[in-house]
């Protein structure tokens, strides 16, 4: 304790610091030193600060932590300050992350979190774990319920990298809102075509249909439907365990790895004369795509050009105000030429 006359550290004999002893003994014994200056003041370190926690995989894209969706674990996450790394952790089995608290969890060299000071805590965007998927809308909760959405941006302020920025409050005060959703994408198009485009009467032709994903997510659950117009019959070879029904061939659950196609075909004979239009498109799929939606109306503005990308075939014209996930493939057969000859004798 401390010295009446001068508030100095009071001493005995021998120089040691004068100390109360309190133990379990003394618990219900009353002490105290009656002065100003000399009252017990008990001492501790500061409060941590911990901050966390959570990866998920946003399945429907919409930034929110839906009941049904599923963590993402084994994801390295990384903490900055400033230039600086500070902290490594890997998300746990139920998608949390931590860093700092009572026993500086995660943080380099056991040191501990600073308050009202600025970090970063960034997720690499090429993580094996996180299976090409992308982060999800960043803080669409930011004004409201910040618990249940994602916080973490798209590479906007390190390439490569999802980055939460976050300055730490003062001693003590834990923020467990600091999440992170990913979410599967892809990028499917369509293109059709015609092995004939200006076939007889009678013809057999082929139609090439080539479903590609340009990723970055895998595709399943895809789903492919082309109606076949009136003045074709006979329709054979459909490939890919397609289904006929009526003139409605439908593929279904198909899986389109990320950079890859699916080809689909059939056959069909040519009836009378045209012109034919015979569209495809998708119609279903698990991810959602960056730039189209299945089920969609093929001709969005209704010029009759159907499709964004093509491959530009004479009768068939790209529509850049389409999506690109149908297509048409477009028939004229020749008419057909009735030539009678009558042989007189003068």
């Amino acid at each position: 304790w401390l010295r009446n006359d001068n508030g100095e550290i009071a001493t005995d004999a021998g120089g040691e610091p004068k100390r109360l002893l309190v133990s379990e003994d003394s618990l219900n014994e009353f002490f105290g030193k009656a002065s100003g200056i000399g009252d017990i003041e008990a001492l501790c370190n500061p409060a941590p600060i911990e901050i966390g926690n959570y990866v998920w995989d946003d399945v429907n894209g919409n930034g929110i932590q839906d009941p049904n969706e599923l963590v993402l674990e084994n994801i390295e996450i990384k903490l900055y300050e400033g230039a600086v790394l500070v902290g490594t952790a890997t998300t746990d089995a139920n998608g949390h992350y931590y860093f700092g608290g009572l026993n500086n969890t995660n943080m380099a060299g056991g040191n501990p979190l600073k308050p009202l000071t600025d970090y970063q805590i960034r997720i690499d965007l090429a993580d094996v774990n996180l299976g090409n998927r992308v982060p999800t809308v960043q803080n669409v909760n930011a004004n409201n319920d910040d618990i249940h959405d994602s916080d973490g941006d798209n590479a906007v302020l390190n390439a490569g990298f999802s980055t939460i920025s976050y300055t730490t409050g003062n001693y003590g005060e834990n923020d467990h809102t600091l999440d992170f959703g990913f979410t599967q994408v892809v990028d499917i198009n369509l293109i059709k075509t015609v092995s004939n485009a200006t076939p007889n009467v009678g013809d057999t032709v082929t139609f090439t249909i080539t479903v590609s994903n340009e990723g970055p997510s895998d595709a399943t659950g895809v789903d492919v439907e082309d109606t076949v117009p009136a003045g074709y019959s006979n329709i054979t070879s459909i490939s890919n365990a397609g289904v006929l029904t009526g003139s409605t061939i439908n593929w279904s659950n198909l899986s389109i790895a990320n950079g890859t196609s699916t080809v689909l075909t059939f056959n069909a004979s040519v009836g009378a004369t045209g012109p034919y239009v015979n569209i495809a498109s998708v119609t279903a799929q698990d991810q959602n795509d960056t730039d189209s939606t299945p089920g969609n109306e093929p001709d969005t503005d209704g010029d009759g050009n159907i499709g964004s990308q093509d491959d530009a075939d004479a009768n068939d014209a790209e529509d850049p105000d389409d999506e690109d996930d149908a297509d048409d493939a477009v028939v004229v057969p020749n008419a057909l030429v009735d030539i009678n000859l009558i042989k007189t004798n003068s």
